[in-house]
This record gives structure tokens, sequence and C-alpha cells, in this order.
């Protein structure tokens, strides 16, 4: 134990070395410099501008009144400045300083690490009294604040400044933070189940391995989970969150918070492969930018981009094996969901989905959107624009909604609808389904024995812009026009079914159905009303004496 607090002066600013064992020593009113060695020492610098080196072992270092230099060394060690400002170092080539804590006190205060140091836990909170964190300068550029391979926990929140490395060289596989000139260099968590609290400037942060939160607090900061279920919540400020990198993996369940009022950032790197993602309203994230593919994993994915406003860079997204879930943003979605039972809706924009194999439902909603169901029995509905649906092969249902339609169901035995909109509807081979819906609507059938269903009158009005054609109605294929779901006669309580009169007229009898033979073409109408006119037609491509058996009346 050495006890100096009764000394006015210590000479030639000699160096205090305790050596080895759990020492004590007391400063005097002026200037101390003692380094404490190995073992749990406990310093105190009293009055002056002290310099205190705790060195190996868990140590208490007090710097007291003045401004004061305190190294705590390897080890879990309290530092203090006391009054003053004081200055901690954080120093050496690949050190373990283990679980410091640090206490400013009053005065302006302020951390340096220097060279590649290691932390488990750093709390520099609003309690600790630290104002300052320095990672460097323009001099160096191999400083670095790291974790171990723990459960580390970093706390920021209490600093007020954070100066490091201006024009960093970011690692290739980091992806382009969009800055030329930055002032923040990564802190890296390390493997384990990490926690980081951001200072209110500008965090750049890498998680590692494990289930991380990390904190941005205010500024516009860079945050990456790295592997594992990590949450990352950007706080105030435009920050951008990064995933990913060459031929990467990215397994687990990653949580976004962009915060509101600003304009955050997903960074998507290369090749990368995730398990879920998402992107609503609630996470507050914006952008998302794709430096190449993103792609699930052969699991069942769930990919909710909704709260997007755009996505830059390339758009392609492939889901991978298994039944996933993708949920699209507002502007243009590409997206192939691959093998599996698959549920792709685009939102608004103009999309394009693919199905792959398996029985898929792929949603275009607004927009004009182009889905393709290939393999599996299919369901597809256009939404609102001009869409292009294709069912592929087998047994595929698909809805055009509102808008100028191009449906093909491709092999198998399909059902499509036009609903709203100047459809064009191509059954394909297979005995189809075809509902043309109002609007003036042009059928193909196929191969096989199809059906051309109208559900109400205003399906195919007598004058042309609104009347269907039929292009390849075949009698010795099974082909039947379908009125059943049409009521016959409205003078009549109840749905009548329709009485084929052939190529007669009209008698105003409600609930005649006739054809006439035009040129080429094939005229069938029908009068529900008995007013002795047509009420609807629809017009066959070729001329043919229609029969009752062509009918399902």
């Amino acid at each position: 134990m050495f006890d100096f607090s009764g000394l006015t002066r210590i000479d030639n600013g000699s160096i205090i070395n305790l050596y080895h064992g759990n020492d004590t020593y007391i400063g005097h009113v002026g200037a101390d410099n003692v380094l404490g060695g190995a073992g749990s020492d406990n310093l105190s610098g009293g009055g002056g501008n002290d310099r205190l080196n705790g060195g190996e072992g868990n140590d208490t270092l007090l710097g007291g009144d003045g401004a004061d230099q305190i190294w705590g060394g390897n080890g879990n060690d309290t530092l203090d400045g006391g009054a003053g400002d004081d200055t901690f170092y954080l120093q050496g080539t690949g050190q373990n300083v283990g679980a410091d804590v640090f206490i400013g006190g009053s005065g302006w205060d302020q951390l340096i690490v220097k060279g590649s140091v290691f932390v488990t836990n750093l709390t520099l909170d609003a309690a600790a009294g630290v104002e300052y964190l320095d990672i460097g300068n323009s001099d160096s550029f191999n400083n670095s604040l790291q974790g171990t391979s723990a459960a580390n926990h970093f706390d920021l929140s209490g600093l007020t400044k954070l100066n490091n490395l201006l024009l960093i060289q970011w690692p290739g596989d980091w992806g382009d933070p969009g800055w030329t000139e930055v002032e923040v260099i990564p802190i890296l968590m390390g493997d384990g189940n990490d926690t980081y609290i951001g200072y209110v400037g500008d965090d750049a942060v890498e998680g590692g391995r494990g289930d991380d939160t990390l904190s941005g607090g205010d500024g516009n900061d860079w945050l990456s989970g790295g592997e594992g279920n990590d949450t990352l919540d950007g706080g105030s400020g435009n920050d951008t969150f990064y995933v990913g990198n060459v031929s990467s993996e990215i397994a687990g369940d990653d949580v976004y918070i962009g915060g509101s009022g600003s304009l955050d950032t997903l960074e998507v790197g290369d090749d990368t492969v995730m398990t879920n993602l998402t992107l609503d309203a609630a996470a507050g994230v914006e952008i998302l930018k794709l430096s190449y593919s993103l792609s699930g994993t052969g699991e069942a994915n769930r990919f909710d981009l909704s709260g997007l406003t755009r996505i830059e860079g390339s758009r392609v997204m492939s889901l991978g094996d298994g039944n996933d879930t993708f949920i699209g943003h507002a502007g243009d979605n590409s997206v192939s969901g691959d093998a599996g039972r698959d549920n792709l809706s685009g939102g608004n924009g103009n999309d394009g989905l693919s199905g792959g194999l398996g029985n898929d439902s792929l949603y275009g909603e607004s927009g004009n959107d182009i889905l393709i169901g290939d393999a599996g029995n299919d369901r597809l509905s256009g939404g609102d624009g001009d869409d292009t649906l294709s069912g592929g092969l087998d047994n595929d249902t698909l809805d055009g909604g509102i808008g100028n339609d191009d449906l093909k169901g491709g092999a198998g035995d399909d059902r499509l609808s036009g609903r709203r909109g100047n459809d064009v509807l191509n059954g394909g081979d297979g005995a189809d389904n075809l509902t043309a819906g109002i609007g003036a609507d042009t059928l193909t059938g196929g191969l096989g024995a199809d059906q051309f269903i109208l559900t109400m009158i205003a399906d195919s009005t007598v004058a042309a812009s609104g009347r269907d054609i039929i292009l390849d109605f075949a009698r010795t294929h099974g082909d039947k026009i379908d009125l059943s779901l049409v009521d016959a006669s409205t003078t009549l309580a109840g749905d009548q079914v329709f009485a084929f009169i052939g190529s007669a007229a009209f008698s105003n009898t409600a609930g005649e159905l006739r054809y006439e033979i035009k040129g080429i073409d094939t005229f069938i109408s029908g009068d529900v009303n008995g007013d002795g006119t047509a009420d609807f037609t629809v017009v066959l491509d070729r001329a043919l004496a229609m029969q009752a058996s062509d009918f399902v009346l």
C-alpha cells in the first residue's frame, strides 16, 4: 500500500510501478503517474493531473480533481475521473479489456480508443457522465472498437459527440453506404446476443453472429445485424440497415424499425438469402435497395414490403422452395415463388409474379401486372389494371378483375373470368370454363370441351361496344354456351330458363333464344322482357346453324 496523500510534490515526474499483487495507491495533491501492474489494484490520484494505469486485473481507478488520464488495462475495471476534464483510454492490439465501468464525474470527459480493442460491455449512458468517444484520428486507420464472442452490451446514449475516422475504406462486402466523407467507423459487436444503444449522432454498427438488438438513436445511422434473429431500430434520422454479402445466407428473422419522420433504407448485398423480411407500414422503412438479387431459403419464407415507397436497384426476388408469402409495395415488384404452395401479392404498381411449381395464389392488385402460375393448380387474380395472366400447366383459376386483361389458361381444365373490361380469354388445352364478364370480350376455348358462360345480360350487350365474340366454338369438341345463370324472363318471379327457337323471329314472348347467320358470323340473341327485341347478343366467329344442344339453358 502506498499513501502519498500528505505530500505536496513528487519530483521528476517519476512513474510509480506497483508490479504484481493487489495494490492500493493514494496520490498526493499534485500529478501522480502510477502503473498498477498485475493484480486487482485500487489507485487514487488525488489532486492534480494524474496518469493512472491499472494494468492486468480487476482494478478501481479514481482520478480525483484535475484533468486525469486513466487506462484500465485488461480486466473488468472501474474508472472514475472525478472532477475535471478527464480522458479514459482503451488501448492495445487485440486487447480484451473486459467489462469496464466508466464514471466521468464533473467536467468534459472523453474515452479514446487506440488499436483493435475488444470489449464485453461498454456503458456510456447519461449516468456515466462521459461526453465524448474518440475511435482514432486522421493519422491512423487501424483503430476499432469490437465486441467479444460473448453477449456484449454497448450503450452510448449519454454521449454528445462521437469523433471517428474520415474517408473510411469500407469492406467490399458491406455495400456502398452512400457517403463519400463520413464521421463514423463501424463498431463491431462480434458473436453473441449483443445489445447496442446509440448516441444522438451518426452510428455505424455491425452485430455479427447472434440475436442482436441494435438501436441507433438520433442521427443518420448505419446498422447491420449479421447472422441471427436481430432487431434493428434506427430511431430518428435517415438510417440505413444493411444485410448480406456475396453468397451469404442470413438465416434469421430480423426486425427493422425505421422510426418516424425520416427516410430509412434497407440495403441488401449481392445474392443475399433471407428467411423472413417484414417492411410493412409499422416498420417505418421507406426504401429497399437491392445490389443484385434477394432470395428466400428453402423454408416457408414471408416477405412483406407493403410499407416501402420504392425499391432501388435490381428488383429480382426469388423466394426459394417452400410455402412462401410475399406482400409487395406500392411500386413495381418482380417475384418468383419457386417450388411450394406460394401466396404472392404485388400491391400497387406494375408487378411480375411467378408462382413456380406448386398450387400457388397470385394477386396483382392495382397496376398492369403479369402473373404466371406455372405448374400446379394455381389461382391468379389480376385486380385493377390491364393484366396478363397465364395459368400454365394443370387446373388453374384466373380472374382478370377490372381492366382490359389477357388471360391464358394453358394446359388443364381451367376457369377463366374476365370481370370488367374488354378482355381476351384463351382456355388452352383442356375442358375450360370461360366467363367473359362485362365488356367487349374475345373468347377462345382451345382444345377440349369448353363452356362459354354468361352470368347476366350485361355481360354481352347488343351494341358492339360491349358485345362478346367467341372465336373457336366447336360442337365436335363438346363446347357449350352456358346461359343457366341468366334469368330468361324478367316478367316472372324466380329464375326462368330460355326456350330455344332456332332462327325464327322473336314472338314478343319473354325467354326466347334465337340465332341468325350474318355473312360468316353467327349472332345469338335473347329476349328477356318480351318486347320482341334482343336484350343481349353473343357472336360466333363462324357461320353455324345452332342447336338446342349447343346451350346450357
